[in-house]
């Protein structure tokens, strides 16, 4: 599963470095077939569910899945539409809990190491793409190379990184000087990527720190590193792109942006249900709760998987956007379940942090993701492309911590001290 994580960082690069067609991207897809069929066939595999205390969110996905085949049966969709729609938007879950299930302490300070790794690198490589390769904006994309849209990759790592960084600092884990250079680096590029949302999503990231956690005086400073961050960013903007500058001036205006249509924004973001209801639905009670039925809307480079809808359909550009997607197949009752198996891991993790403590800041870190899914739900198509799984595994490392600190009576001490040399930590926090 770790080579497989690695996969999905950079088979976008690799795909442009070898010029590769995107079909090895469904080597991820075969990957995850062996991994169910293992877990399928290994009788052990509910009872690690259940030791794991994961039997809540096991239900909750698999009444997500029962909503999905409900509007899928009552609107008649074809049976291979609703496999292939099963894929793309269900693929997600079995490494995130096989990983759940499998993976030990190892893989956990592992994981957090690359993450701490790559986003150095990655901050290097996107000066280096910006300077003196001449990209930007959605072909600026760091480790995620220099595709169009490739920004949409590097946005979802920002957002599984920067949080991170903050909570291990608010639970004295990581320096000063590396939280400055998180929030930072972060700013700088938002800035040159025109990744216009990553500016609203670190102040939702502090926002959400701050009141998930005790105030202190490392809140201050977190406070003041996000302002000068604001700061710096909002300056790069006005050199490289003074239009967007004036937006940013103007809550009205960066309001606006989110309800415009054109340029392959067909149907808006913020209004996307009622622009739908408008424009398909056409008021129909029946249709808003259940949609056209799961696969019915959804598109492939296989004909047999490509729907009618879609053909007549795809102009408009809905599956940029995770929630028009879910909308348009499911109706609310879609939306609902997804929510609700937002909100049951969000409790898990509450429930967690209460029973056991949160020492390190991994179930707030867990909470402010899930918020996070949320929110790149509407702004981007998370939920139903690649993009996905970097959110979906960075999801498991609070239940990793969990399974280590308290399920298999690992103590907090060790897994301190490992996760203390892999976050480059100092012994006296600040």
């Amino acid at each position: 599963m770790f080579y497989e994580f690695l996969f999905i960082l950079f088979f976008l690069v690799i795909i442009q470095i070898f010029h590769l067609p995107s079909y090895i991207s469904y080597g991820i897809d075969i990957v995850n077939i062996f991994v169910l069929l293992y877990m399928v066939a290994n009788r052990n595999t509910m009872f690690r569910i259940c030791s794991n205390h994961l039997n809540s969110i096991f239900i909750s996905v698999m009444v997500l899945w029962g909503a999905c085949f409900f509007t899928a049966v009552i609107n008649q969709v074809s049976p291979l539409l609703f496999i292939w729609s099963t894929r793309n938007s269900f693929r997600f879950f079995v490494p995130f809990f096989a990983i759940i299930i499998y993976w030990q302490r190892k893989d956990l300070i592992r994981l957090i190491k690359i993450l701490n790794v790559l986003q150095v690198v990655n901050f290097l490589l996107i000066l280096v793409q910006f300077f003196l390769l001449d990209y930007s904006q959605d072909q600026l994309g760091g480790i995620f190379g220099n595709e169009v849209g490739c920004n949409g990759y590097l946005n979802i790592f920002l957002c599984v990184t920067v949080p991170l960084v903050l909570e291990l600092y608010l639970h004295g884990k990581v320096k000063l000087w590396y939280l400055f250079y998180t929030i930072f680096s972060w700013m700088i590029i938002a800035a040159m990527a025109e990744l216009k949302v990553a500016f609203l999503e670190l102040a939702f990231i502090v926002f959400l720190s701050i009141v998930l956690s005790r105030p202190s005086k490392k809140t201050v400073c977190i406070l003041v590193a996000s302002i000068m961050g604001l700061v710096i960013g909002i300056n790069v903007i006005i050199i490289v792109f003074p239009s967007w500058a004036r937006a940013f001036a103007d809550v009205g205006a960066l309001i606006k942006i989110g309800k415009e249509t054109g340029g392959g924004y067909n149907i808006s973001r913020t209004t996307a249900f009622s622009d739908i209801n408008k424009l398909f639905f056409k008021n129909s009670i029946i249709k808003n709760i259940f949609g056209y039925g799961f696969g019915s809307c959804e598109y492939s480079s296989f004909d047999f998987f490509l729907s009618a809808f879609y053909k007549e359909y795809g102009y408009l550009n809905y599956r940029w956007f995770s929630h028009q997607m879910w909308f348009l197949q499911c109706g609310y009752s879609g939306i609902v379940a997804y929510l609700f198996l937002f909100l049951t891991i969000f409790i898990w993790f509450w429930r967690m942090k209460n029973r056991i403590g949160d020492d390190y800041g991994l179930a707030n870190y867990g909470e402010i993701l899930v918020a996070l899914c949320v929110v790149n739900g509407i702004y981007n198509a998370t939920l139903i492309t690649e993009i996905g799984y970097i959110a979906f595994i960075c999801l498991t490392i609070p239940f990793l911590y969990y399974k280590c600190e308290r399920f298999e009576n690992d103590t907090s001490q060790l897994i301190g001290k490992e996760l203390k040399q892999a976050m480059y930590c100092k012994k006296k926090s600040i």
